[in-house]
Formats: structure tokens, C-alpha cells, sequence
């Protein structure tokens, strides 16, 4: 999830660091946008690319686990309350 007082040490720094680790995929939670980034490693895990951004309404998946899907309506549902 994105740091409301740091989000460039989370796009920028964790993902750096993420790949150097061969972190296969990283997720993106933005609750102020209510939107999910979800990243793919690539070029040997060298770098990440943009598998899917999702917004209200979608389904953000997984780039890894055909399985794995997230509802953003029913993530972000409690922040309706």
C-alpha cells in the first residue's frame, strides 16, 4: 500500500529493490485513488512493466497466479462507510 507521506520511496526505492530481489510481481494499492498497479519482472529481473492498472469496478490480477484476482469494489467497500 502507498505511503500517504512517502509514495516515492514506495514507487521508486521498494521497486528497486523489490526486483533486485527477483520479487516475481509487485502490487501497487493506492486507497486514496482506490486503484491497484500491478507489476511484472522482466528482462531477466532487471525491471518491472505494467501488467494491469485497475480502477472501481475492475478486477485487478495477478500477472503470476491465474487464480489470484482482487474485486477493488469490495477491497475499498469499507472506505464507503
Amino acid at each position: 500500500m502507498l505511503s500517504p507521506t512517502h509514495p516515492q520511496h514506495d514507487r521508486v526505492r521498494k521497486r528497486r529493490f523489490y526486483a533486485r530481489n527477483g520479487i516475481p510481481e509487485c502490487w501497487i494499492v493506492d486507497p486514496m485513488e482506490r486503484t491497484i498497479e500491478v507489476l511484472e519482472l522482466i528482462d531477466g529481473g532487471l525491471t518491472y512493466r505494467q501488467h494491469g492498472w485497475d480502477g472501481p469496478g475492475d478486477r485487478a490480477r495477478s500477472a503470476t497466479f491465474d487464480v489470484l484476482e482482487v474485486a477493488l469494489d469490495a477491497l475499498f467497500a469499507d472506505e464507503d462507510e
